[in-house]
């Protein structure tokens, strides 16, 4: 549907063009949710302002359904994009259901008036976000979690093929980012929309996304299959220091403090997962090379400690686990 070719992005003043992004080629389609990644500054929001027309491609092109975005009229535009962009809107004495009704405008006749059409796209919208208990409310009333899914219901009024969203998870609470990442993986698959976020949220990206686009740390663009880019693991250096590491079982990141004793660990996804977590958070270490092991039985909640083929000690939890590492190895700390 939306197709980048050669496209740089930047801005331009009389004397010079400041390139941020260059070169880029990647599509957008219906029926996918596609997540940009890259740090702060790296240049995604001017390539989502680029793509809404906002700013004039440095070189290259945006083509949308066959035409370039020159070629399309603002008016004809706004039946093809829609968007919601991280500034705050609270506008005073207008409801919820006036608000959303709003995504309306390009579609109206020149009296503004809602015909049949329009009101079934509004009620289709509230029913989507699930804010049928806030339509009366006046938006300045509102949370956070409940503003951001009215903004999304304006968008989805809005009634286009694709719909960009710049961080539309910022503030949230966690159960509001999960239920913003299910309405929007909704709109894809059952209403195949184009849907493009731009999100600091890694791992629920990883999560959602059929597609990534991702800035590396070179500052280039890279885009493809969420999962075959996880699985080339080079891009997650991108989001790497120090200090954490990104693990591919489950799909999330782990802070590590430099370590004072590292261990193997051998057990079941969940029980390694949430035991490194544990070993992390008291400056332990997690070591495929150590000569220490940690062996882990999550059916009878044991953990057995080994020195090469001896055993040490078991434990019957982590908090008893960590005690006793605590104990043995650092006894001058109790």
């Amino acid at each position: 549907m939306v197709e980048l070719r050669e496209l740089n992005v930047g801005y331009a003043t009389k004397n010079e063009k400041n390139i941020i992004l260059k070169g880029i080629n990647a599509r957008l389609e219906k029926g996918k949710l596609t997540c940009f990644l890259g740090r702060n500054g790296a240049g995604k929001s001017t390539l989502l302002k680029t793509i809404l027309g906002v700013l004039e491609p440095l070189e290259g092109s945006i083509n949308i359904s066959g035409k370039t975005l020159n070629e399309i009229s603002a008016n004809e535009r706004s039946k093809k994009i829609s968007a919601v962009l991280t500034d705050v809107v609270r506008i005073e004495h207008i409801s919820v259901e006036e608000f959303v009704s709003l995504g309306r405008i390009p579609h109206t006749n020149w009296r503004g008036s809602l015909e049949k059409i329009d009101k079934q796209h509004i009620e289709n919208a509230i029913s989507i976000c699930e804010i049928e208990d806030i339509r009366s409310k006046i938006i300045s009333e509102l949370s956070d979690g409940q503003l951001q899914k009215v903004n999304i219901a304006r968008a989805i009024c809005q009634d286009t093929d694709l719909i960009l969203l710049d961080e539309p998870t910022a503030h949230l609470d966690v159960s509001n980012k999960f239920k913003v990442f299910e309405i929007l993986r909704k709109l894809a698959i059952d209403y195949k929309k184009a849907i493009f976020i731009i999100t600091h949220d890694l791992e629920l990206a990883f999560q959602n996304a059929d597609m990534l686009w991702v800035i590396d740390k070179n500052g280039d663009m890279q885009s493809d299959v969420t999962e075959d880019l996880l699985l080339d693991k080079k891009i997650i250096d991108s989001f790497l220091t120090s200090n954490f590491e990104f693990d591919y079982v489950s799909g999330k990141f782990l802070y590590k403090r430099e370590s004072r004793v590292s261990f193997q660990l051998i057990g079941d996804n969940e029980s390694t997962y949430w035991t490194k977590q544990a070993l992390y958070k008291n400056g332990y270490g997690v070591d495929k090379k150590s000569n220490y092991t940690l062996k882990i039985d999550s059916k009878s909640k044991r953990w057995d400690l080994f020195n090469d083929e001896k055993e040490l000690n078991n434990f019957s939890s982590i908090k008893e686990l960590i005690l006793e590492l605590n104990k043995l190895f650092f006894p001058e700390f109790i």
